[in-house]
């Protein structure tokens, strides 16, 4: 019986792509389940609407560029080492320290996604995303993932010391080295030419100023520093009652600083909740931002 170790060898020759990863200089987090085919990932809504999906479990998220170059903390493969042979034992596992200098809203925000069940999409310099085959969908089309995660780990503020700016250091450990190196389940490499056109959400605030049969008042503000969202429309906005259905939208008048008055020409408002609508990139400010709000309760006198 001949072993794999001797019929799966492939052929050394290559051709002319030089397809190496480069220089990794950011990722992509997404649910352990979240799967493309080759057809998905070279398209950009796909990815848009993973990274606005409505549902914060299903959701992928895409982190700031790294602001150096990451540091290899890689473990080293294994020898048994003794008088009689030297044999190979266990494969070292990837594993990189990366910083990120964005804010300090960034830093808090980042914390909550230490992790060590999900999965990564490695970004190189040359706008590549890096992943993984798992298999074939119902339709036998090839299926990726991005690389099973053994630990995401968001450590304390690096705070700037006059050499350096302050950053969030970050560690990203792979679990394992076969989804790299494996002839069938290794790693694939496809090019994002429009990566940097997608948008993360942004969080925001809806604070009731006031409320009357005919008029809300809202502001409605970053999550992270109040700054006021300005340019907003009518059909950005959502109010409904509390079974969720919804009321009627006349008109959205902007004020300053994030403040818009919202209105109905017949009828009355009924306790219920105001929010921006579900679908982040339909948003008036899309591509330029996409927004995620959270609702907030109207008690209509």
């Amino acid at each position: 019986m001949v072993t794999d170790c001797v019929n799966n060898k492939q052929n050394l020759g290559v051709g002319r792509c030089a397809d190496l990863p480069q220089l990794i200089r950011g990722i992509i987090t997404t649910p352990a389940d979240f799967k493309l085919t080759e057809e998905d990932i070279a398209d950009q809504t796909v990815w848009q609407a993973a990274l606005a999906d409505e549902n914060i479990n299903s959701r992928i998220f895409l982190w700031p560029l790294f602001a150096t170059v990451p540091e290899n903390i890689s473990t080293e493969t294994v020898y048994e080492d003794n008088p009689v042979a030297y044999n190979h034992v266990l494969d070292g596992r990837y594993r990189w320290k990366c910083m990120i200098s964005k804010s300090l809203c960034f830093h808090k925000a980042a914390f909550t996604h230490r992790s060590n069940s999900d999965r990564v999409w490695l970004i190189d310099a040359r706008n590549n995303i890096i992943g993984t085959y798992v298999g074939v969908n119902d339709d036998g089309d090839a299926v990726y993932s991005g690389f099973s995660l053994d630990l995401l780990n968001v450590e304390n503020l690096l705070m700037n010391d006059a050499t350096i700016s302050t950053r969030t250091p970050i560690i990203v450990a792979l679990k394992d080295p076969n989804e790299v190196n494996d002839i069938t389940y290794g790693a694939f490499m496809f090019k994002l030419s429009f990566i940097n056109l997608l948008k993360p959400l942004t969080d925001v605030n809806i604070t009731v100023v006031s409320v009357a049969a005919d008029e809300i008042v809202v502001d409605v503000t970053i999550k992270c520093d109040g700054t006021a969202v300005q340019g907003l429309e009518a059909a950005d906005f959502s109010v409904t009652e509390a079974d969720g259905d919804a009321q009627l939208i006349t008109a959205v008048t902007e004020g300053d600083d994030g403040r818009y008055t919202i209105t109905r020409a017949s009828g009355s408002y009924v306790d219920g909740f105001v929010n921006l609508i579900a679908d982040p990139t339909a948003i008036s400010l899309y591509p330029n931002a996409a927004y995620d709000g959270v609702e907030v309760a109207l008690d209509v006198p």
